[in-house]
Protein backbone atom coordinates (compact mmCIF):
# COMPACT_ATOMS: atom_id res chain seq x y z
CA UNK A 1 0.00 0.00 0.00
CA UNK A 2 3.07 2.28 1.08
CA UNK A 3 4.28 1.70 -2.60
CA UNK A 4 1.33 2.33 -4.07
CA UNK A 5 0.98 6.09 -2.53
CA UNK A 6 4.54 6.60 -3.55
CA UNK A 7 3.92 5.67 -7.05
CA UNK A 8 0.98 7.40 -7.72
CA UNK A 9 2.90 10.73 -6.01
CA UNK A 10 5.43 10.35 -8.28
CA UNK A 11 3.50 10.01 -11.21
CA UNK A 12 1.33 13.28 -10.11
CA UNK A 13 4.57 14.73 -9.57
CA UNK A 14 6.04 13.68 -12.97
CA UNK A 15 2.60 14.67 -14.60
CA UNK A 16 2.84 18.36 -13.17
CA UNK A 17 5.94 18.32 -14.16
CA UNK A 18 5.44 17.83 -17.60
CA UNK A 19 2.40 20.44 -18.21
CA UNK A 20 3.92 23.90 -19.71
CA UNK A 21 3.60 26.38 -17.23
CA UNK A 22 0.71 29.11 -18.30
CA UNK A 23 1.02 32.78 -17.29
CA UNK A 24 -1.68 35.42 -16.86
CA UNK A 25 -1.93 37.68 -19.80
CA UNK A 26 -3.43 40.66 -17.61
CA UNK A 27 -1.12 43.53 -17.74
CA UNK A 28 -1.56 46.66 -17.88
CA UNK A 29 1.50 47.88 -19.28
CA UNK A 30 -0.36 47.52 -23.00
CA UNK A 31 -2.72 50.81 -22.33
CA UNK A 32 -1.19 53.92 -21.21
CA UNK A 33 -3.94 55.11 -18.35
CA UNK A 34 -2.13 58.46 -18.31
CA UNK A 35 -4.01 59.31 -21.46
CA UNK A 36 -7.35 59.79 -22.51
CA UNK A 37 -8.91 60.01 -26.11
CA UNK A 38 -12.34 60.54 -27.25
CA UNK A 39 -13.80 59.37 -30.82
CA UNK A 40 -17.69 59.45 -32.15
CA UNK A 41 -18.13 56.87 -35.01
CA UNK A 42 -20.57 53.70 -36.23
CA UNK A 43 -20.76 50.63 -34.07
CA UNK A 44 -19.45 47.69 -36.22
CA UNK A 45 -19.92 45.03 -33.82
CA UNK A 46 -19.78 44.22 -29.99
CA UNK A 47 -17.39 41.31 -29.76
CA UNK A 48 -19.38 39.82 -26.00
CA UNK A 49 -16.24 36.87 -25.59
CA UNK A 50 -14.33 36.04 -22.74
CA UNK A 51 -11.53 36.95 -21.19
CA UNK A 52 -12.28 40.35 -22.57
CA UNK A 53 -15.09 41.67 -24.74
CA UNK A 54 -14.41 44.01 -27.72
CA UNK A 55 -16.25 47.32 -29.06
CA UNK A 56 -15.44 47.89 -32.98
CA UNK A 57 -15.84 51.03 -33.73
CA UNK A 58 -15.35 52.66 -37.26
CA UNK A 59 -13.93 56.58 -37.09
CA UNK A 60 -13.73 58.60 -39.56
CA UNK A 61 -9.96 60.15 -40.13
CA UNK A 62 -9.69 64.05 -41.27
CA UNK A 63 -8.91 62.94 -44.67
CA UNK A 64 -13.06 61.11 -44.66
CA UNK A 65 -11.76 57.39 -44.56
CA UNK A 66 -13.09 55.08 -41.85
CA UNK A 67 -10.45 54.10 -39.34
CA UNK A 68 -11.51 50.87 -37.24
CA UNK A 69 -11.07 51.03 -33.50
CA UNK A 70 -11.45 48.13 -31.09
CA UNK A 71 -12.34 49.09 -27.24
CA UNK A 72 -11.52 46.30 -25.05
CA UNK A 73 -14.32 46.33 -21.86
CA UNK A 74 -13.83 43.48 -19.16
CA UNK A 75 -15.12 39.67 -19.40
CA UNK A 76 -19.00 39.35 -19.56
CA UNK A 77 -19.15 38.56 -15.89
CA UNK A 78 -17.73 42.05 -15.23
CA UNK A 79 -19.44 43.90 -17.90
CA UNK A 80 -22.81 42.78 -16.75
CA UNK A 81 -21.71 43.94 -12.84
CA UNK A 82 -21.23 47.53 -14.72
CA UNK A 83 -24.53 47.76 -16.29
CA UNK A 84 -23.84 46.20 -19.71
CA UNK A 85 -25.64 43.86 -21.43
CA UNK A 86 -24.84 41.73 -24.65
CA UNK A 87 -26.87 44.55 -26.84
CA UNK A 88 -26.27 47.55 -25.22
CA UNK A 89 -24.30 48.34 -28.39
CA UNK A 90 -25.90 46.93 -31.71
CA UNK A 91 -24.07 47.69 -35.16
CA UNK A 92 -24.92 50.99 -36.35
CA UNK A 93 -25.42 53.15 -33.04
CA UNK A 94 -23.22 56.12 -33.15
CA UNK A 95 -21.39 56.56 -30.01
CA UNK A 96 -18.83 58.48 -28.63
CA UNK A 97 -15.90 56.13 -26.66
CA UNK A 98 -12.94 58.02 -24.47
CA UNK A 99 -10.47 55.24 -23.76
CA UNK A 100 -6.91 55.21 -22.86
CA UNK A 101 -5.03 54.41 -25.66
CA UNK A 102 -2.56 51.95 -26.62
CA UNK A 103 0.80 52.40 -26.08
CA UNK A 104 1.84 50.93 -29.93
CA UNK A 105 -0.01 53.81 -31.40
CA UNK A 106 -2.77 51.35 -33.22
CA UNK A 107 -5.97 51.95 -33.06
CA UNK A 108 -7.33 50.75 -29.93
CA UNK A 109 -7.33 50.97 -26.77
CA UNK A 110 -9.04 50.19 -23.34
CA UNK A 111 -12.69 51.26 -22.71
CA UNK A 112 -13.62 54.08 -20.08
CA UNK A 113 -16.49 55.45 -20.77
CA UNK A 114 -19.24 54.85 -23.94
CA UNK A 115 -22.06 57.65 -24.68
CA UNK A 116 -24.89 55.80 -25.85
CA UNK A 117 -27.16 57.44 -28.43
CA UNK A 118 -29.95 56.97 -25.84
CA UNK A 119 -28.00 59.15 -23.67
CA UNK A 120 -27.08 56.75 -21.39
CA UNK A 121 -23.15 56.38 -20.56
CA UNK A 122 -21.32 53.09 -19.62
CA UNK A 123 -18.32 52.44 -18.26
CA UNK A 124 -15.48 49.76 -18.39
CA UNK A 125 -13.04 49.01 -15.68
CA UNK A 126 -10.32 51.50 -16.95
CA UNK A 127 -11.62 54.53 -15.24
CA UNK A 128 -10.60 53.06 -11.76
CA UNK A 129 -6.70 53.03 -13.48
CA UNK A 130 -6.47 56.54 -15.26
CA UNK A 131 -4.62 58.81 -13.83
CA UNK A 132 -5.16 61.94 -16.21
CA UNK A 133 -7.35 65.14 -16.34
CA UNK A 134 -10.98 64.47 -16.07
CA UNK A 135 -12.80 62.92 -18.88
CA UNK A 136 -16.61 63.41 -17.49
CA UNK A 137 -16.95 65.69 -20.98
CA UNK A 138 -15.74 63.75 -23.79
CA UNK A 139 -16.04 66.76 -25.74
CA UNK A 140 -13.26 68.17 -23.90
CA UNK A 141 -10.65 64.83 -24.36
CA UNK A 142 -8.76 65.54 -27.48
CA UNK A 143 -9.17 62.95 -30.31
CA UNK A 144 -6.44 60.31 -31.00
CA UNK A 145 -3.21 62.12 -33.69
CA UNK A 146 -3.56 59.33 -35.93
CA UNK A 147 -6.89 60.76 -37.21
CA UNK A 148 -4.72 63.20 -38.26
CA UNK A 149 -6.37 66.51 -36.90
CA UNK A 150 -5.30 69.35 -35.61
CA UNK A 151 -6.87 69.62 -32.29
Amino acid sequence: MKFLRMYCAGMLLWLLGSVPATQAHHSIIEFDYSLAYAVTGRVKELQWTNPHSWVQVMVPDASGNEVEFGFELGAPVFNIRLGWAKDSVVPGDIVTVVYCPSRNGRPRGTLMFIHLPSGEVLSGVAPRIYSGPSVEDPTTVPRPPLLGFND
